[in-house]
């Protein structure tokens, strides 16, 4: 198995962006933002290389601030309304108002999840070749409503598939170029990975999550396969448990201990631990990628994900 994806940065660089850029948000009052993230998002994806190559993203922060500004105001006037319908002291429209704004989140969410993930690979070039999404919003709309009722119905004993079935959505749809992704993960594994770490978990009295997290990792990379010209590639790892603990315990005290500064530290060793332990059989043939995605610049799902914390690479 081959390497195809490294992490070539280091935490003093993050430390100096997220100084600056802590600095930059406070005497702007929060103002920069965008740009702060746009900041580090460019660090970090041009220190990553994937087949020898390093990753470029080409967001702008002023595509960031007008999706902020639309974000703001659109959760704003949804929240001026609730509280002047509950103000009202009716009963029926106070109702009326809190299962509104319910509808309103549960869409809203897998929206957000669309659009930041179509921003962000639509920003993401490698070799000047860009990435793109192809989800379709209703479609996702229709996954996380279904997965999010059938979820709370079960008692959350469905919340395996469902989370196998927004993972597979997802990566089915992502490109670079011409390169497909591809994920094949089963829900029923993925659930008996949760039962076996919810159950030892509690036995353990927690101790076990860094194996159940470790499984976790190892399933979707292991089901994941990328796709180029019809031939597919099949990726894997094999992460150990104990240097998986080892990386997650240090981490924590890099952080607990700093109170929060040495976060870039831990972030440099998680993305370089991560990367190194994913490999592929066989590397693709690069010269045959070819351009095949649109532009795309709307940046209101990306910032509407910084809302929900919804967190991606």
């Amino acid at each position: 198995m081959l390497k195809f994806i490294s992490f070539k940065g280091n935490g003093w660089n993050i430390f100096e962006i997220k100084l600056v850029n802590f600095f930059l948000c406070l005497f702007t009052l929060n103002i920069y933002y965008p740009w702060a993230k746009i900041r580090l998002l460019n660090y970090l994806y041009g220190e990553t290389e994937f087949f020898g190559h390093k990753l470029q993203f080409v967001g702008k922060g002023s595509e960031l601030f007008k999706g902020y500004i639309k974000a703001f105001v659109l959760i704003l006037i949804v929240y001026a309304l609730y509280f002047l319908a509950v103000d009202s002291q009716d009963p029926e429209l106070s109702l009326l108002a809190s299962i509104s704004l319910m509808v309103f989140f549960a869409i809203l969410i897998p929206l957000a999840i669309h659009g930041s993930v179509k921003y962000r690979m639509a920003k993401t070039e490698w070799k000047g070749i860009r990435g793109g999404y192809r989800g379709d919003r209703m479609e996702l709309i229709k996954i996380c409503v279904f997965g999010v009722l059938l979820s709370v119905l079960t008692l959350g004993i469905y919340s395996p598939w469902f989370l196998t079935d927004l993972r597979s959505y997802l990566i089915n749809n992502l490109r670079m170029g011409s390169i497909k992704l591809k994920f094949v993960g089963r829900g029923t594994d993925y659930f008996w990975i949760c039962f076996k770490g919810l159950l030892l978990g509690v036995l353990t009295l927690g101790i076990y999550y860094f194996w159940f997290a470790r499984d976790a990792y190892r399933f979707i990379v292991n089901n994941t396969r990328i796709e180029l010209n019809g031939k597919e590639h099949t990726l894997s790892s094999k992460v150990d448990a104990m240097t998986f603990i080892e990386l997650h315990v240090v981490n924590w005290f890099l952080v607990a201990f700093t109170f929060g500064l040495g976060y870039p530290w831990a972030l440099q060793r998680t993305l370089k631990y991560y990367f190194q332990h994913a490999t592929i059989d066989e590397m693709i043939d690069e010269n045959a990628v070819t351009q095949s995605e649109a532009e795309y610049n709307e940046a209101l799902g990306e910032d509407l994900g910084d809302w929900f914390d919804i967190a991606l690479f």
